[in-house]
């Protein structure tokens, strides 16, 4: 009975705290959804993924998930634009609360394993200010995005014009 278990995982650790990177907590990803939109909380899963070895997920994240989610906050952002009273009120208390929560229950489902065992096993989260700054990061580039293709269409648009 000395024998070495042929099904034990490397070093015995499980597959959720073999990488021993730290993971963002499901609190951190809530925070960041509120503060950049559910986008940040996405993007803050996509790195977790990278640091539990599975790039591959975290790159179908980011290319696949993150436009989708991006042309679904632009398209809410318009109907903010255009509705009035109580419809207006609605898809922002989406915004500041379903959304957020949507993204920490998603969290929880998809990762909520992996951060709970890396917290058993002694491995600590990455800080909250690293979710804050990652989400202000997309809230910058939220500002940003809008000037820089105005810009860009106004310098065509005198191009065009003295050409």
């Amino acid at each position: 009975m000395d024998a070495p278990n042929p099904y034990r995982t490397p070093d015995g650790k499980d597959g959720a705290t073999a990488h021993n990177r730290p993971l963002f907590g499901l609190i951190a990803i809530a925070v960041a959804s509120v503060i950049g939109s559910v986008l940040a909380g996405v993007w803050l899963m996509s790195m977790n993924y990278v640091a539990l070895g599975r790039r591959g997920t975290a790159w179908v994240l980011r290319l696949v998930i993150v436009p989708v989610l991006a042309f679904a906050a632009i398209s809410a952002l318009g109907y903010v634009f255009n509705a009035q009273g109580a419809q207006r009120i609605t898809v922002v208390l989406s915004y500041l609360v379903l959304l957020p929560a949507a993204a920490y229950l998603f969290a929880d489902w998809a990762q909520g394993g992996a951060i709970r065992a890396q917290a058993a096993a002694g491995v600590p989260a990455r800080p909250l200010w690293h979710a804050v700054m990652v989400a202000l990061a997309f809230v910058l580039f939220a500002i940003m995005f809008p000037l820089i293709l105005m810009l860009t269409f106004t310098v065509i648009g005198l191009v065009e014009s003295s050409a």
